[in-house]
C-alpha cells in the first residue's frame, strides 16, 4: 500500500505522519489480538519511498511578482493557490520557488480519467506565457 501524505506546513506534515503510523500500530496490534495467530502474526513495515517536503513562497516574493505579472500581461488572472509539487523541494530549503499550471481547462488530476483541453490556439497561447515568466524571472536573478 502507498500513503501519500502532503501539507504546506511542516509542523502539520510531521503530526499527520505520526498519527498515520499509529494507526498502522494499532490497527496490527488489534488484528494480531482478535484474530487467530496459528499460522502467524501479522506485521507491517513502513518505509518512506519518496518525500515531498513542506514548504511555501511569500506572495510577495520576487519570482511570485514576476509571473504574475507576466500573467497579467496576457490579460490573464493569475491563480494563487497551495499545493503540493515539485516546488516544495526548493521551497523546503529556502529558495523561493513557484509552479505554473497546465493553463486551460482540465480536471481529474492525477487520477485514470485525468483531462486537459487541448485546443491548439490556447495551447500555443499557454507555450508563450510559460517562457515569458521563464525569461521574466531568468531576467530577474
Amino acid at each position: 500500500m502507498d500513503v501519500d501524505l502532503r501539507s504546506e506546513a511542516c509542523g502539520e506534515l510531521k503530526t499527520i505522519d505520526e498519527a498515520f503510523l499509529a494507526i498502522v500500530r494499532e490497527a496490527v496490534d488489534e488484528e494480531n489480538r482478535t484474530r487467530s495467530t496459528k499460522e502467524g502474526r501479522i506485521a507491517a513495515d513502513p518505509k518512506v519511498v519518496g518525500e515531498r517536503p513542506c514548504g511555501e513562497t511569500r506572495m510577495d516574493a520576487p519570482i511570485v511578482q514576476s509571473a504574475a505579472a507576466v500573467v497579467r500581461a496576457f490579460g490573464l488572472a493569475p491563480d494563487f493557490t497551495i499545493s503540493s509539487t515539485d516546488a516544495n523541494i526548493p521551497m523546503s530549503l529556502g529558495i523561493p520557488a513557484v509552479t505554473i499550471g497546465r493553463g486551460g481547462p482540465g480536471g481529474r488530476s492525477h487520477s485514470p480519467d485525468e483531462w486537459t483541453d487541448v485546443n491548439p490556439a490556447a495551447n500555443i497561447k499557454n507555450v508563450q506565457v510559460v517562457l515569458a515568466i521563464l525569461l521574466a524571472v531568468a531576467g530577474g536573478a
